[in-house]
């Protein structure tokens, strides 16, 4: 029986252990973080976090208004402020300080120069002289408002001239663009001489007319027809610009002057007349020999082809005759053979 009860006992004992919880432990305690020390050491998202988590630990504004706790507030405002502009966070900085203005009791130097320092890093140049004018008029020994008012204000300068530099640009421009003469057009002398040349009435013919003109000057001045390379570019030349005026013009004008003959471009030289035949009768000849030494009548007839052509630029009526024979007699041929 003692040892039914010792074993009854025992399995009591078993039970309570299994329903109790199981024992809680407890991390070892944090070392307390210190906002000063981490922003000494350059870790500025550290030092906010822990500045933002102090300042969250205190009561509400409205529940404590003594001296302490305000200058408590207003102190871990403006480290925040600091550590958000270490960490690049300038509309959080700018926030802190502007709570911390607010917040602190006159005649607020420090958390006034917060506030400068935030708005001139956000670029608001003008907010940023007047809060660091501010600070420095509450705090007139403070050699760091001091130092930050005078950048301020260089950076105010700076932006000053360069928008006086780009209304004078502007204003520049706009003289130039408006005494800027606007286009006169084709000049009606250049134009008439133009149609002149051409063989036409000025001032601009219609487009049909012009070409057709263009084409007939062109065939006389052209080097191969017994003209000259700057007769066929003055040609050339008056074409375009009749094309020009035309277009400018609206494309108006009057019909060509068909009693108006061309003018004959000026013969050349007489050594360039010389080169021009030789150089066409060499070639000529060279088209000949090719015929006659071809293989098939296909290639003597493109051969002779070219050297017709070529007699007639080098003016050989009795080379040319020879040639057209030769022709006749190379497709007569083979006319047979097909």
């Amino acid at each position: 029986m003692i040892r039914e009860r010792r074993e009854e006992a025992a399995g009591a004992r078993d039970t309570l252990l299994f329903l109790l919880p199981p024992p809680i432990l407890l991390p070892p305690p944090l070392p307390p973080l210190s906002g000063n020390a981490a922003s000494a050491s350059g870790d500025a998202a550290g030092a906010l976090a822990c500045f933002r988590a102090a300042l969250g630990a205190l009561p509400p504004s409205l529940a404590d208004r003594s001296p302490a706790a305000v200058d408590r507030r207003v102190a871990l405002l403006c480290n925040v402020s600091a550590a958000a502009l270490a960490a690049g966070e300038v509309a959080v900085a700018v926030a802190a300080a502007r709570a911390a203005v607010e917040a602190a009791p006159p005649p607020r130097g420090k958390p006034l120069f917060r506030l400068g320092v935030a708005l001139l890093a956000a670029g608001a140049l003008g907010a940023a002289e007047a809060a660091l004018r501010a600070a420095c008029e509450a705090e007139p020994g403070s050699e760091a408002a001091s130092r930050e008012l005078e950048r301020a204000r260089a950076a105010v300068a700076a932006r000053d001239a360069a928008r006086a530099a780009a209304r004078r640009r502007r204003a520049r421009d706009a003289k130039t663009r408006d005494a800027t003469p606007s286009d006169p057009g084709p000049n009606p002398a250049a134009l008439a001489d133009a149609a002149r040349l051409l063989g036409l009435d000025p001032p601009t013919p219609p487009k049909a007319a012009l070409r057709r003109a263009y084409l007939r000057a062109a065939a006389v001045a052209h080097p191969d027809r017994g003209g000259s390379d700057d007769a066929f570019r003055a040609v050339r030349a008056a074409y375009e610009a009749l094309q020009a005026g035309r277009r400018q013009g609206g494309g108006g004008g009057v019909a060509a002057a068909p009693a108006t003959p061309c003018q004959k471009p000026p013969r050349p030289p007489p050594e360039a007349e010389a080169a021009f035949v030789a150089r066409h009768a060499a070639a000529a000849a060279a088209a000949e020999r090719e015929a006659a030494s071809a293989e098939c009548a296909a290639t003597a007839l493109a051969a002779l082809t070219r050297a017709a052509r070529d007699w007639t630029a080098a003016r050989d009526l009795d080379a040319l005759t020879r040639v057209q024979a030769a022709k006749k007699a190379v497709g007569g041929g083979r006319e047979e053979a097909l």
